[in-house]
């Protein structure tokens, strides 16, 4: 049948074409659900429960947006309160990625509350292979910034992007500028891959510990391979006490 022997009326056409953009549209939405679409980042809103051996003390959000210009903000916040303690503070990562690679423009941490603030600013300069504090002074020279120099925020994302694209390693290695602008390992090792109960319900994951030389504490983290690999639950323990645990509340795709 030619589409040119009929006569459609304007009302009927834009309804159709409407209906056709809907339907599109919500295909998309379905799809970022789904574990991969070439790899792309899946964008997301997740939002969590703070609490320490049992009792909840805060929340927290985290998120990864686009923005016009190809780049992306990877956001993670959190506010807490103990008794007449206060604790609010927020972490931010504008970058791109390129084949499956992070790379950072540059990493700002706030935080405000009980006890000194602390304000971190740093830029990452590729071209200069250098990273420079908030007042412009070199805290990192000489380095292939390539793939490799993370902070310590997008480094997570990293290891998301990494878990979802290739087949499960025994552990995994990332650089990352800290807090104090210096250079700092980031190792993981999985543990384990059990079916835990979060406060959005129960998800098959992925237990990673992070590796460190301090014996004392301990830090595990589970991702969840139905929700892109997203993270949801991090764990800490001190001297074999929990210290803090954050737990997926909420999720949205974006």
């Amino acid at each position: 049948m030619l589409i040119s022997r009929f006569k459609v009326p304007v009302g009927i056409f834009l309804l159709l074409a409407s209906s056709q953009l809907f339907a599109n549209s919500l295909a998309q939405k379905q799809a970022l659900g789904s574990e991969s679409v070439n790899n792309a980042p899946i964008l997301y809103k997740a939002d969590y429960i703070l609490s320490r051996r049992g009792s909840d003390y805060g929340n927290g959000s985290r998120q990864l947006i686009q923005l016009d210009n190809q780049r992306y903000l990877f956001n993670y916040s959190s506010q807490a309160r103990f008794l007449f303690l206060s604790d609010e503070r927020s972490e931010t990562s504008q970058l791109w990625i390129d084949n499956n690679q992070v790379k950072v423009d540059w990493y700002r941490y706030k935080r405000e509350g009980t006890g000194k603030d602390r304000d971190y600013h740093y830029q990452f300069d590729h071209q200069a292979k250098q990273v420079l504090d908030k007042d412009n002074k070199p805290t990192v020279t000489n380095t292939d910034l390539g793939y490799r120099v993370l902070d310590q925020l997008s480094y997570q994302l990293q290891l998301e992007l990494d878990l979802k694209a290739a087949p499960l390693q025994d552990s995994y290695s990332y650089q990352g500028i800290n807090r104090d602008g210096h250079i700092r390992d980031y190792e993981f090792k999985v543990v384990e891959q059990p079916t835990i109960s979060t406060p959005k319900g129960q998800f098959k994951t992925i237990k990673m510990q992070r590796i460190t030389d301090n014996e004392d504490r301990v830090t595990y983290a589970w991702f969840a391979p139905e929700l892109n690999y997203v993270l949801v639950r991090l764990q800490q323990m001190e001297d074999g006490d929990e210290s803090f645990n954050i737990s997926l509340k909420e999720i949205e795709w974006l």
